[in-house]
């Protein structure tokens, strides 16, 4: 889920140069658990080649001198792998539970409330409590391979294994792309509005997506391309987890 994402030029930002661009984005992976904050820097304003630096929470990925940019010899290809987190959290008995040291091949009912950031899982469980009733015991720590699914082939739990991949061109850096997998835009993981608009504290995000079959996440890209390309002054920003009342995108500008 992206928590939030700038882009900004000089015209917001006065300490950066006439030709120099910064992107920000702030990414909730694995459930949320662990914030990836990173941050890309666009340059072109030297002779040849542009010069790009690239932070990820706070800790320069390029150039690996102190140097806050440097010019490209090669495409950048940065990756990041981070636990995918498992459809059905929260729902009640989704899951069985094996005891690690039970006996014979015995399976409860199962309800995973967290997966943890170390990969481990906190489940509740319906353990016999004699005379044939149940209890409900909670486990803080599960491994994955004493789960699986309650329903259908019961196939054993896997958390799925995920990179976030930054891919910088050495010929125009401007053109980079932040995707899950290398397949899956960033973009997709904006949150949607309930009323299908964006709005912030300086103006209305100018498209109505009730009024139209486009994608919104498509719409937006294009919007805030369509600003970059022509010099206008923009800020994008998607603040944190909006509530049900007040499901909005935020531009500022």
């Amino acid at each position: 889920m992206v928590l939030q994402y700038t882009c900004r030029d000089q015209s917001v930002i006065t300490t950066l140069s006439t030709s120099c661009q910064e992107s920000n984005w702030k990414i909730a992976v694995g459930g949320g658990s662990h914030v990836i904050d990173l941050k890309l820097i666009v340059d072109t304003h030297l002779v040849g080649k542009p010069s790009v630096g690239v932070v990820c929470n706070g800790k320069h990925i390029f150039p690996h001198s102190d140097n806050d940019r440097a010019k490209l010899k090669e495409d950048l290809k940065w990756q990041c792998p981070f636990r995918g987190t498992i459809v059905g959290i929260g729902e009640r008995n989704c899951f069985e539970f094996k005891p690690e040291h039970g006996d014979g091949d015995l399976w409860y009912a199962a309800t995973v409330l967290e997966q943890r950031e170390d990969g481990l899982f906190k489940v509740a469980v319906s353990m016999p409590a004699g005379e044939g009733g149940l209890r409900v015991v909670e486990f803080p720590a599960v491994k994955e391979e004493l789960l699986r699914e309650a329903e259908g082939q019961k196939r054993p739990v896997k958390t799925p294994l995920r990179s976030l991949i930054l891919q910088v061109p050495m010929a125009d850096p401007k053109s980079s792309t932040l995707s899950v997998d290398g397949s899956t835009l960033m973009t997709h993981f904006f949150f949607k509005t309930n009323s299908g608009t964006f709005k912030g504290t300086g103006r209305q995000f100018p498209h109505r997506f009730a009024d139209t079959n486009e994608d919104p996440l498509s719409c937006l890209t294009r919007w805030v391309s369509g600003h970059f390309r022509t010099g206008t002054r923009s800020t994008v920003a998607l603040p944190q987890w909006p509530s049900e009342a007040d499901s909005t995108g935020c531009i500022e500008g």
